[in-house]
């Protein structure tokens, strides 16, 4: 549909500005009064104009799950997409699995970071750790990610994972 309306804007201009009064082999514009000309040029700029105002780029939304992993008392994951904090994911017990959505201005691959801190208990005593990651993922409409913990000599490292 767009084509067609950049044609027709294109057409608009094309007879506000020269008149008409044009041929090539058998084609003949005829050639527009002032009136017409006006008419041409202040519709083509109304339609500009409200293709500028009224475009709303669609937002991508896609879903990210935590599970509390297994002796932790709470987790709140940060988000960061492309450089910017997108939100927080918070687990405990009363609640292990958590799923929030967020937005991206479009689809495509986006650089990520998740923070994660984390409380656990360990032999009566609440113990808290900080683990992170970061990569690459593509995002769609509707896709769900889950955080996945990766443990690596001695080291949690987080990553986000399609499910």
């Amino acid at each position: 549909m767009q084509p067609l309306i950049i044609i027709f804007i294109s057409l608009l201009l094309f007879t506000g500005i020269l008149g008409g009064g044009l041929s090539i082999r058998e084609f003949k514009l005829p050639k527009a009064t002032l009136g017409v000309r006006f008419t041409a040029i202040l519709t083509a700029l109304i339609l500009l104009i409200s293709g500028f105002v009224f475009h709303q780029p669609k937002k991508i939304s896609f879903s990210l799950t935590n599970v509390l992993m297994k002796d932790v008392l709470k987790e709140r994951v940060v988000v960061t997409i492309e450089g910017k904090e997108l939100g927080t994911i918070t687990s405990d017990i009363s609640k292990p699995s958590s799923t929030t959505e967020f937005t991206v201005s479009k689809a495509g691959m986006y650089n990520y970071s998740v923070e994660m801190f984390s409380l656990y208990e360990d032999n009566g005593k609440e113990v808290s750790f900080y683990s992170k990651g970061s990569g690459t993922i593509d995002i769609e409409s509707g896709d769900s990610f889950e955080v996945q913990e990766e443990l690596n000599n001695k080291q949690i490292t987080i990553k986000l994972v399609e499910k």
